[in-house]
């Protein structure tokens, strides 16, 4: 069974996005903390992950802060997408080995 985060999704506002009714892109809106988009980025001068906080699902969260506190403004593209695969998080399978 795959664990999934709530907050990580929530403030998607995925009607607005099939509705096609926006300009190419338009600003992401956070609604609560913990919310972990999908984005795509050119890989020059973007902070890194942590190393640190790998496979224990706070790496995305820590990229998102520094990324808000450099001042980083995300943007919605209407006419893209990206999907995920659920799978087992690498936290539950260490878990599960030992």
């Amino acid at each position: 069974r795959c664990e999934v985060f709530e907050p990580g999704h929530r403030s998607t506002d995925y009607p607005t996005w099939i509705s096609n009714n926006t300009d190419v892109s338009y600003p992401v809106v956070t609604k609560e903390y913990g919310y972990e988009p999908y984005i795509i980025a050119a890989k020059k001068g973007i902070p890194h992950f942590f190393p640190q906080f790998r496979g224990y699902g706070f790496n995305k969260i820590s990229f998102y802060t520094e990324l808000h506190y450099a001042s980083y403004k995300l943007e919605v593209l209407r006419d893209f997408f990206i999907f995920h695969v659920n799978h087992k998080s690498s936290y539950s399978q260490k878990r599960d080995s030992l």
